[in-house]
């Protein structure tokens, strides 16, 4: 055996070693068990797998299926169908989109499902650090692109993260797969397998998608949604007084609320500063684009939450014109009755009296700090641009018979 033939041979066991080296070391518990952090450290339900890990990597990469812009196929008649209307609720943190998201979502016709990018955001999260590495909006708009398609193929880490949910949860944020699970068989179970099949099947028998999402900042990013008529994709943008909104963030985040401590805006951390200047920031821009380029003429809404909060009900029909119906439907009417005029003790419940509710900063908020959030970079022009009032004196802000919207 001559030196060369040798040399080849050597190389071929290196390269032998080291693929089985690779193999190996891609068993390790270590890297499994990051996979199972996607499921709550528990094992995935009966017939999933932790390819719902490669399937977010799959969407991060660019290699989801390709999109098209033709009719679904019902594969219960093999009959060809349009898509269902596509709506996003585009909203910020703590601006009352759950709550809105939960009205729409009680409508028969509606397949609402509540924050899916937070199922990739968590999922990427867990793959040690990749949220940092991939662009979280862009990832979000790529998600929901299927989603508004009925399209769940890829989509297996979005499918077992709806599967973890208990049904309880799911009622609220899925209620079309609640309901799903209920005819399956799962009402007595804490939660349901959702198949693709079952999410496929669900979304193409309804009139609309609805899309709640507090991910994608900038409506700009959206453009090409709204360029595809096929899609027709409508956008109802979410607003809220950035007063209660700072209020609402800081209880949700630190479980505190502003006292007479807090005197000044900028005794605020510098992460609610920043959030404070890019909500209003954005918001206007948000608004103005809206409103003012001729390809979302048809296509946008801009909501406040205190209409909705004050009178849900005029809210609602006010939703279903822009959405193309002239009735509200009787199941949310039902849910507006049923859930608008009670008090839950908990921040993060839809369920309180919501005609009381959006005032309640007025209460506790110190005045210092109301001023400083209306004098924040950008926040006056926003407010004026919304319809909000600034502050006259303390005495303005507590009295609540003077209104502020």
């Amino acid at each position: 055996m001559t030196r060369r033939h040798k040399i080849f041979l050597l190389c071929i066991a290196l390269f032998a070693a080291v693929w089985i080296f690779v193999l190996v070391a891609n068993q390790k518990p270590g890297k499994w068990r990051s996979f199972n952090l996607l499921w709550n450290k528990r094992s995935p339900p009966e017939g999933h797998s932790n390819t719902g890990m490669r399937s977010v990597v799959g969407i991060a990469r660019g290699s989801q299926t390709k999109l098209k812009s033709l009719p679904i196929s019902d594969r219960s008649s093999n009959v060809s169908r349009q898509l269902p209307t596509p709506v996003l609720l585009f909203a910020s943190m703590r601006t009352g989109s759950s709550f809105v998201g939960e009205l729409l979502g009680n409508s028969r016709d509606v397949f609402y499902l509540f924050e899916p990018g937070h199922a990739m955001q968590t999922t990427l999260l867990k793959m040690q650090g990749l949220q940092f590495t991939y662009d979280v909006p862009g990832l979000c708009i790529n998600l929901m692109t299927k989603l508004f398609r009925c399209d769940f193929r890829g989509l297996d880490f979005y499918l077992e993260y709806l599967s973890q949910e208990p049904l309880e949860v799911l009622q609220r944020r899925t209620p079309r797969l609640y309901d799903a699970c209920v005819q399956n068989g799962s009402s007595n179970a804490t939660n349901c397998v959702v198949t693709s099949l079952m999410a496929t099947e669900s979304c193409q028998r309804s009139k609309f998608v609805v899309i709640k999402e507090i991910r994608v900042p900038d409506m700009t990013t959206l453009l090409p949604l709204i360029k595809d008529h096929v899609l027709d994709l409508k956008v109802i943008h979410l607003v809220r007084d950035p007063r209660p909104v700072t209020a609402s963030r800081v209880l949700a985040l630190t479980n505190k609320t502003l006292t007479s401590s807090n005197q000044t805006f900028g005794n605020f951390s510098k992460d609610y500063r920043d959030f404070l200047s890019d909500y209003c920031t954005e918001s206007a821009a948000n608004a103005k684009l809206g409103r003012q380029s001729p390809n979302w003429k048809g296509r946008y809404m801009l909501l406040r939450y205190e209409d909705v909060a004050s009178d849900p009900t005029s809210a609602a029909e006010r939703i279903y014109q822009f959405l193309g119906d002239t009735l509200v439907p009787k199941t949310v009417r039902y849910w507006i009755a049923t859930n608008t005029n009670v008090d839950v003790a908990n921040r993060f419940s839809t369920k309180r009296n919501s005609s009381q509710v959006y005032q309640a900063w007025r209460r506790t908020m110190p005045f210092g700090v109301a001023k400083a959030i209306e004098g924040a970079r950008r926040c006056r022009e926003m407010m004026e641009m919304m319809g909000y009032r600034l502050l006259e004196d303390e005495k303005h802000q507590r009295n609540l018979s003077r209104p502020l919207y």
